[in-house]
């Protein structure tokens, strides 16, 4: 793991991490301050220390560290409430990101009290996003607290001088990236509004000469005279989840009236192998539902928004959840690119953008108070958007149809063809204290029982979330007095296995409070039975309402106690296995087959938008 060729210093400081780490001595975290000076003083913390730093907090069991009841983290807290010029400060931004998140301490310093060489690194720490949720309700307390920073910043910004100023900016460039299964079941409109009033004012301030408004131009084409332009803001050309939801709303559309442009905004997806059939053959299909495809990601964002204006779309499209990140080319979108800017239901919250007029989604996804979760005005399709991921089914399903998995296969996963096995395929970050409590007292009361968890999604990466997760598991499992072998932390090398999982699953448990969207198709396209919870917000109704739309309402739990009920009747009736498998397999068939497209819905939506935006 180390360099041999580096000074002693370092090697022997992170041998001290390692042993820690190892005996779960956190106390000791504290000795590490003189060491850590040490090495500051001596001038090799470079890249490679870094590097060395980020591969030891990435094994920190960071749910273990509970550092409130010990001296070390006594000594934080105050050091966080005191402010940066404590003398403790220079170790305690080491560890800090390690322990504590910002929105767990009491802030009793204002931000003007920070010198201009210190309010980089502070407003980092503050702006950090979570490492991981220790208790419920958790991520309900970081929106709120994001909720009230990001005004205090941007006040704080506009009243600094200009090289302060130019510090902030560039600090907001940089750390204000917002995940959006971070966030529980609460409104999301004031988050996203603040984000958004902040970012603006950064970016006027950052690029001065590129205004956030529209120049004077014409407004939407009458069709009489020639298409609409329709602009499309979408992250990779590439079969990226968001595409193939996108690919699906787009098909309705007629071509005599509509002229298409897809802008992709980011660099390669270097998830996927873009030399493989499944991109090429998803490029040739996209390419048969646009007109033109422009690849901006290698421009400054200036030359990016000028490039999509000069084109005088009518109307711009936001294909992908771009408004989460501060990345170069997301922020194209916080400019007012055509007349009329929409965003279709992927982002699955308001994106806060003064610049997003409509936000098109279906009132199955919507809760009654729904316009109050949104900046932008919602424009209602008939059908559940989310539909769309059951047709086509995925390749890699009739791939396995074709050759079921072995016949050894519940022997190497320690289980039986009589194990009642529940899977979630729920990345890292879905996996909230709310979900896993539930689940694992669904094992208590079903002692056979075997949970799997599939968490390592290429759209979902755990990172942080991966080790706090486990960790809470483990300890959530060692408290019921569960054996941990009863649950796996499953690791497919392919989507065969991936599907093989699902295959032999007896019943998939979705997460919540943010559910599931695309993640139930292969189970449902598999004939496996699907619990759900719903909670209040368009991310907690996706699966509800996917759900819903097959007939299949009674799979779906108001709270907590009705999903265990659900799920542990169910465990225990074979019959109602057999009958639920079969209920499901004609129920996917038939809405395949005979279902109105929510691309319909979305074509007649463009058909009647003004041709001004209602913010333009």
């Amino acid at each position: 793991m180390y360099d041999s060729g580096m000074n002693d210093l370092l090697p022997k400081f992170f041998a001290r991490c390692s042993d820690i780490l190892a005996k779960k001595n956190w106390g000791d975290l504290a000795d590490l301050a003189a060491e850590r000076n040490q090495l500051a003083a001596s001038g090799i913390c470079d890249e490679t220390y870094t590097s060395h730093c980020h591969a030891i907090m990435r094994e920190l069991p960071l749910y273990h560290i509970a550092v409130k009841d010990t001296q070390l983290g006594a000594e934080l807290a105050t050091a966080w409430r005191s402010g940066p010029k404590c003398k403790k400060w220079q170790w305690a931004n080491l560890w800090i990101p390690c322990t504590y998140a910002p929105w767990q301490l009491e802030r009793q310093w204002p931000l003007d009290h920070l010198a201009d060489d210190e309010i980089a690194s502070v407003l980092a720490f503050m702006l950090r996003r979570p490492i991981g949720w220790r208790e419920a309700g958790e991520s309900d307390r970081y929106n709120a607290y994001l909720a009230a920073l990001l005004p205090e910043i941007r006040q704080h910004a506009a009243t600094s001088g200009e090289k302060r100023q130019a510090i902030i900016d560039q600090t907001i460039l940089d750390h204000l990236n917002i995940q959006m299964a971070l966030f529980g079941s609460c409104n999301m409109r004031p988050l996203a509004e603040a984000r958004a009033r902040l970012l603006e004012d950064v970016l006027q301030r950052v690029n001065p000469t590129l205004s956030l408004s529209l120049p004077p131009r014409k407004q939407i084409a009458d069709t009489k005279n020639g298409k609409i332009k329709l602009g499309i803001a979408i992250r990779y050309f590439s079969p990226f989840i968001d595409n193939s939801l996108l690919a699906g709303l787009l098909q309705a559309l007629p071509r005599d009236r509509y002229a298409l442009t897809v802008y992709s905004l980011q660099d390669v997806d270097q998830r996927i192998d873009h030399e493989a059939p499944d991109q090429k053959i998803f490029q040739q299909n996209f390419m048969t539902l646009i007109d033109h495809h422009s690849a901006l990601d290698t421009l400054p964002l200036e030359t990016i928004v000028n490039r999509i204006r000069e084109d005088e779309q009518d109307i711009i499209l936001i294909g992908s959840a771009l408004h989460a990140s501060t990345a170069k080319a997301h922020l194209a979108i916080a400019y007012r690119l055509a007349p009329v800017q929409i965003s279709p239901s992927i982002p699955s919250c308001s994106c806060g953008f003064s610049s997003i007029d409509y936000f098109a989604t279906s009132k199955s996804t919507e809760p009654p108070d729904a316009q109050s979760h949104y900046t932008e005005r919602l424009l209602y399709m008939d059908h559940h958007f989310y539909a769309l991921a059951l047709d086509p089914a995925p390749a890699a399903i009739a791939d396995y149809q074709k050759q079921p998995a072995d016949a050894d296969w519940y022997k190497r996963h320690g289980v039986t063809p009589d194990t009642p096995i529940l899977v979630s395929g729920a990345g890292w970050p879905k996996l909230t204290p709310e979900a896993l409590d539930v689940w694992v007292s669904i094992l208590d009361a079903v002692p056979q029982a075997h949970l799997f968890l599939d968490a390592n999604s290429p759209s979902w990466p755990g990172g942080w979330f991966a080790s706090a997760q486990k960790a809470y598991l483990t300890d959530l499992l060692k408290a019921q007095n569960i054996d941990p072998v009863r649950c796996h932390i499953f690791a497919p090398s392919s989507n065969r296995e991936r599907i093989g999982l699902l295959a032999h699953a007896t019943l998939y448990l979705d997460s919540f409070p943010y559910s599931g969207s695309m993640a139930l198709r292969e189970p449902l396209l598999l004939g496996c039975p699907v619990i759900v919870r719903e909670t209040p917000h368009q991310r907690g109704l996706q699966a509800a309402a996917t759900l819903r739309s097959l007939g299949l309402d009674d799979f779906v739990a108001a709270n907590d106690d009705m999903y265990r009920q659900l799920a542990v009747a169910f465990l225990n009736d074979p019959s109602k296995q057999i009958q639920a498998r079969a209920r499901i397999k004609e129920a996917v068939r038939y809405f395949v087959i005979y279902r109105k497209s929510p691309s319909e819905d979305f074509a007649k939506l463009l058909a009647a938008l003004p041709k001004t935006g209602t913010k333009a």
